[in-house]
């Protein structure tokens, strides 16, 4: 589920640009997920759970877009907020033993920057979209391993096209 607002601050005239504020709240909806392995003849199913995963994230932007004839330009700056907590365990059926851990409890709240600029082509029937940006800040706690650490700062870049008819 979600839900956000964009509001106009303040409407583009001849010289001065237009500036929006936008809110945005996305959740996903809180789930479990079992995985079950049959080890032998002998022994009970081991299982490894990961319960009420939750996640969601808040994001809001400060955006200031000028039209100029065929080419837009906005560029903005905001800020996301992940959340993301979940209960995890364990069971493993040994003919000899049975081992059992959890629930171990994880979560995380991380905060990163986020700064933009979009090239828009304002074109009949067609418009071209190219967004360059940067994100950065906040700490990613993870046990995986990575060529760059999950919470360094990051660049990216995307190119959209919508045709109206």
């Amino acid at each position: 589920f979600g839900y956000g607002a964009r509001v106009g601050v303040l409407q583009e005239s001849l010289v001065m640009p237009g500036i929006s504020f936008t809110y945005m709240k996305r959740d996903l909806p809180k789930t479990t997920l079992i995985a079950s392995w049959q080890g032998g003849v002998v022994t009970s199913a081991d299982t490894a759970r990961l319960e009420n995963f939750a996640i969601g994230a808040t994001s809001w932007r400060l955006v200031a877009s000028k039209n100029l004839l065929a080419l837009s330009l906005a560029a903005g700056i905001g800020q996301d907020r992940y959340e993301a907590d979940a209960a995890a365990s364990y069971v493993v059926n040994d003919p000899l033993a049975r081992y059992e851990g959890g629930p171990f409890n994880y979560a995380f709240d991380v905060t990163r920057t986020n700064v933009f600029l979009d090239v828009i082509t304002n074109l009949p029937m067609l418009k071209l979209v190219a967004t360059v940006g940067h994100v950065s800040g906040g700490d990613i706690p993870t046990y995986n391993n990575f060529d760059k650490e999950a919470d360094a700062s990051r660049l990216y870049g995307s190119l959209g096209v919508r045709i109206g008819f």
